[in-house]
């Protein structure tokens, strides 16, 4: 049996924003933390952000430790493993029942950057994908950037500032971040960020 802790109350049902516009589904119950399939592993019902269901989906070891590790950030929970549990009688294009009902943990996707100043001459650049927070850094650095999109030098570590930076984001633009990562990158000071202008600038 998974789980452990106390079972939340406030919302049993719940929804997972895997990808952009999809969601699977899950509930809790009786100390397991259930999800919603077709008949088994291999067929995890899909929804839209209408509850619409459109597709199934295997479900992944990758996917599982996702979902399970963001259910235990939102709820506070130590769930280890899902357990699947057939929702039948749907059809692809059916709307799921309740679908109000479904506590949505939204991801977040793009590329950001947050001024570190109250003048907005320089920032931090991050890149999130759906629950996660993606730093490039150099020697475990990060770079502060121009309003030119410029590297003008490699300052603090992300264990500094990372978490500042997703609470930053995530106040204007919501989405639940559960991981926060590093990337070592090339980049040297004078150089410029690609795609700068794609970039959702945060501004004091």
């Amino acid at each position: 049996m998974s789980g452990g802790g106390d079972t939340p109350t406030q919302n049993t049902y719940w929804a997972y924003e895997f990808e952009s516009g999809k969601y699977v589904l899950g509930y809790f119950q009786d100390d397991e933390l259930n999800i919603e399939c077709g008949n088994d592993s291999s067929d995890i019902w899909v929804v839209n952000a209408e509850g619409v269901y459109t597709e199934n989906i295997a479900l992944h070891s990758y996917l599982e430790s996702e979902i399970v590790d963001a259910i235990n950030a939102k709820y506070g929970t130590n769930f280890t493993e899902l357990t699947v549990k057939q929702v039948s009688d749907i059809s692809i294009g059916d709307d799921c029942p309740d679908w109000d009902e479904y506590e949505k943990i939204n991801g977040l996707w793009g590329s950001f950057a947050v001024s570190t100043r109250q003048d907005n001459t320089t920032y931090f650049i991050c890149s999130i994908n759906g629950h996660e927070a993606l730093f490039q850094t150099r020697n475990s650095q990060m770079p502060f950037v121009s309003p030119a999109g410029i590297i003008t030098v490699f300052g603090p570590t992300v264990q500094g500032v990372g978490q500042w930076c997703v609470d930053k984001i995530t106040e204007q633009y919501g989405g639940s971040i559960i991981s926060i990562e590093t990337e070592e990158t090339q980049l040297n000071v004078g150089d410029e960020i690609s795609g700068w202008n794609n970039y959702t600038k945060i501004n004091n």
